[in-house]
């Protein structure tokens, strides 16, 4: 059996307001409708999706078990970039929880909180860094 992560699925608030986070996090926007976006990352940009959608109506909620809630610091959404400091800049200063640092297994990581508070860790590719060792 083989297993492997297609999509993500996040419940927003503010639909708008987190498709154009994404957006300038550098995901690129691959279809939008008025209740939903999907979102693609990863090589081509299309490897992984990030689907958003609005808030379910009671029946959607019921039938899917899924609601809106802000976001939860158990769940963190690990994306790979090749330089912090693009998301760095590109990010809005309030979304910063954690500013870019090594981590205690060695990779420069930092964390931002999306626009419902979902906790986002950018792990710097070890390819982009020129002299630093390749930790695994």
């Amino acid at each position: 059996m083989g297993v492997r992560i297609s999509s993500l699925f996040l419940v927003c608030r503010r639909l708008d307001e987190s498709v154009d986070f994404y957006c300038r996090l550098g995901l690129k926007l691959l279809s939008r409708k008025p209740r939903n976006a999907v979102l693609g990352c990863g090589e081509d940009r299309g490897n992984v999706e990030l689907h958003l959608h609005s808030e379910l109506n009671e029946a959607e909620q019921a039938q899917y078990q899924v609601r809106w809630q802000p976001g939860s610091s158990g769940l963190v959404i690990s994306l790979e970039v090749d330089s912090l400091e693009a998301v760095l800049n590109a990010a809005p200063p309030s979304s910063v929880c954690v500013p870019p640092h090594r981590s205690a297994w060695g990779k420069r990581i930092m964390l931002l909180k999306d626009p419902d508070d979902y906790r986002l860790e950018f792990q710097e590719s070890p390819h982009s860094v020129v002299g630093e060792p390749n930790y695994v």
